[in-house]
């Protein structure tokens, strides 16, 4: 027979053991976020510690090869899944969100497969286009990253609907090592020339693995076709309208990558890419973690019908911008030195690159979680128009910059510049929508004005 576990003795005055405020502390919401900033932040830190080593090992070049296919590809695994995964956490039954995350997952199988069979058409010139030519000798790639985008994209998205943060911090986790790990050991292969991409594509399919459960999406089972047709029907929004949010969305984000490497080369586009690997980081490790975690705990307002949003809005933004603020302010005075001192002499360039996207990069952190609001509430629309919108800004002011004869660090300061502008305007109408949700909830008798 077990024993009877045994009762933590409180401290004297009743108060909590130091068990329990850290039992509480990983519990929750608040839990989640640690346990998401945990592994994002080894994941990443074993990521960032070996960059001195890999911009010794691989050329601005090959940096630049790699920055195009992560724009590529994440341009690719974005639109195939056709928006499916993020309205997962929505239902209220398991049954119809397993069925609408199967549809995610044949929706990028089919459009992963079709990527690959166009190859010989679009690789070339696609590649051309760019400004890196080796990019259509690695098209096939393209296929199995694109469809491992999409894995990823369902399969996490299910832990946010379940909470399951440990998944979600496993996952972060085991990307950061599988990557690092892999790009240093092709560092030293024959194929050194495209270790990078393959050690980044590895690093995506070793995550997929802490994303696996047994009580995950695979325990459901395969849907029944009247399910699919319920899903399909309920979220058809979500292919029909967010998909195309969703697309304009990636491509503001990596079209200007594009516009640097097809006006600038491939080694502009390596330094730019360097830049942005850094600059993400502190985005990927604190910015997606809240981002699934607002996800989650904003979907299960949402189905409740009772907590107000503009509060979890609000205290959001705060923390993050206590945190972005001061990080931009000392890139800005200290990065050409920096990068010059940890990456090589060679990457100097990168550092003044830094020193122009920080402020962008801020407002992209503290602002770009919150865009979870428009998705939870259904405004497609909403979410449409700005996204449409940044990409003008964002992919415009670079593209005439370069059209004018202006140098690459004009063209990326007009890329900074338009990151705040429309990370500004994505606050304002996340607040608004919350605003009135909020405001419906009271005239329902649920929730409080916040």
């Amino acid at each position: 027979m077990a024993e009877e576990p045994v009762a933590a003795v409180p401290p004297p005055g009743g108060g909590p053991t130091p068990q329990g405020r850290l039992g509480r502390l990983f519990s929750g919401s608040t839990g989640g976020l640690l346990w998401m900033v945990f592994g994002s932040g080894i994941g990443q830190g074993i990521a960032l510690a070996v960059s001195p080593l890999l911009t010794r090992l691989y050329t601005p070049e090959e940096f630049g090869l790699l920055r195009a296919f992560m724009s590529v590809t994440a341009v690719s695994g974005t639109f195939v899944v056709f928006r499916m995964e993020a309205a997962i956490p929505l239902p209220k039954s398991d049954r119809t969100a397993a069925s609408v995350a199967w549809l995610g997952i044949a929706f990028g199988a089919v459009g992963s497969l079709a990527i690959g069979l166009l190859g010989p058409l679009i690789a070339v010139p696609i590649a051309t286009m760019v400004g890196t030519p080796d990019l259509g000798s690695v098209w096939w790639w393209v296929s199995v990253a694109t469809f491992a985008i999409v894995l990823d994209k369902v399969l996490l998205t299910w832990m946010v609907r379940e909470k399951r943060y440990k998944a979600l911090a496993a996952r972060n986790f085991l990307q950061g090592v599988g990557q690092a790990g892999s790009q240093v050991g092709f560092g030293y292969a024959p194929f050194q020339s495209v270790g990078l991409l393959l050690g980044w594509i590895l690093g995506r399919i070793v995550a997929i693995g802490g994303l696996f459960s047994s009580g995950g999406l695979f325990a459901q089972g395969f849907p029944r076709r009247k399910d699919l047709v319920v899903a399909v029907r309920r979220y058809r929004r979500f292919p029909l309208v967010a998909s195309w949010a969703a697309l304009l969305n990636v491509l503001g984000q990596q079209a200007p990558f594009l516009v640097i490497g097809a006006y600038y080369g491939s080694v502009s586009l390596g330094l730019m890419g360097l830049t942005a690997q850094v600059l993400a980081a502190p985005v990927t490790l604190i910015g997606d973690a809240v981002s699934r975690v607002f996800q989650g705990e904003g979907s299960a307002a949402i189905r409740d019908g009772v907590t107000p949003l503009r509060p979890i809005i609000r205290s959001n933004v705060k923390v993050l911008s206590a945190i972005s603020v001061p990080m931009a302010v000392v890139l800005v005075f200290v990065s050409p030195p920096l990068f010059a001192f940890v990456f090589g002499a060679q990457w100097r360039e990168a550092g003044v690159y830094a020193q122009i996207l920080a402020l962008g990069y801020a407002a992209n952190l503290i602002v770009s979680p919150m865009s979870q609001t428009l998705l939870i509430l259904e405004k497609q629309g909403k979410q449409l128009v700005w996204d449409a919108s940044r990409m003008i800004v964002t992919v415009g002011g670079p593209l005439v910059a370069a059209m004018l004869g202006y140098s690459a660090t004009v063209a990326i300061a007009t890329l900074s510049a338009g990151f705040v502008v429309c990370y500004g305007a994505l606050w304002w109408t996340c607040v608004r929508a919350a605003t009135r949700y909020d405001q419906s909830l009271v005239g329902r008798g649920a929730g409080t004005t916040p």
